[in-house]
């Protein structure tokens, strides 16, 4: 397995020390590929520790050798909700981020694991407490879904939503307050590069996405970013492509639940789509 970064190939065995993340979202869609990497950097001889946000999904590590500890996470404040997300980073507001001292304890919390941890490499799935308290401190690559890793954009809104005027106005105040507590934070940890965007929370070093380029939600032209295959970090092949039609083309992600699938079922019939 390689990691590909700054133009070159890396070979991750000149990583001894491997921490793998995960703390927003839930389910098996962020363990499992994280999992399946743990085996590869087992198998290289690597020692891995794993930050679960919840210790529950340990049990599908319990046959690799690996640490497990309790992902530090900021947590929803109370009477903050939302009725219909619209952005990143209105779940980054209501999730916790529009208070200062919320973040900078989770912050701390990160910095203590890299302090005892030690590792030459974190490998973090929707983590941006994470990114924020390993900079300038350890080596980063960000790993996740086209969702979980929005476009570097101001506003972070979803691309498949409509966002009216009235609801970009509470976007951006969302935005503006997220953006100050962190850079706050960044200044007083001494460091000069502060965020642009909130949207740099979600990016490593390196960032890479466990999709078919074809079904990126954004459909970015960034060269800073790759695509895997969910498993290792091989890139995915220039010529691969999910599928080819002349349909178009509709990406559903959704739980088992037999009556989601029969309105799917329906829109794709009405609409003459491939799925």
């Amino acid at each position: 397995m390689r990691v590909l970064g700054r133009g070159r190939a890396m070979q991750t065995k000149s990583y001894k020390r491997v921490l793998l993340a995960w703390e927003m979202g839930g389910g098996l869609g962020h363990v499992l590929p994280l999992k399946r990497l743990a085996s590869q950097y087992i198998n290289m001889g690597c020692h891995v520790t794993v930050a679960l946000s919840d210790l529950h999904y340990r049990n599908f590590f319990l046959d690799l050798n690996i640490t497990f500890i309790k992902a530090p996470v900021v947590r929803p404040i109370k009477n903050h909700t939302i009725d219909r997300v619209k952005s990143m980073v209105e779940i980054l507001y209501h999730n916790g981020w529009s208070s200062y001292l919320t973040i900078n304890k989770v912050i701390n919390k990160w910095r203590k694991i890299f302090t005892l941890y030690q590792p030459d490499i974190l490998v973090a799935d929707f983590s941006p407490a994470a990114f924020l308290a390993g900079r300038n401190l350890v080596r980063s690559i960000s790993i996740g879904n086209s969702f979980c890793i929005p476009d570097r954009k101001p506003d972070l809104s979803f691309p498949y939503i409509n966002v009216e005027d009235k609801d970009r106005l509470v976007i951006e105040d969302c935005e503006r307050k997220v953006l100050s507590n962190v850079n706050r934070l960044i200044r007083n940890n001494s460091s000069k590069n502060q965020l642009i965007q909130c949207g740099d929370l979600f990016y490593g070093e390196e960032t890479k996405i466990s999709v078919h380029k074809d079904l990126d939600i954004y459909q970015r032209k960034s060269d800073s970013i790759s695509y895997y295959n969910g498993s290792t970090f091989e890139p995915k092949k220039e010529s691969e492509h999910y599928f080819q039609t002349s349909k178009p083309k509709v990406l559903a992600y959704i739980k088992n639940i037999p009556r989601w699938k029969n309105h799917i079922d329906k829109f794709i019939d009405k609409n003459n789509c491939e799925l």
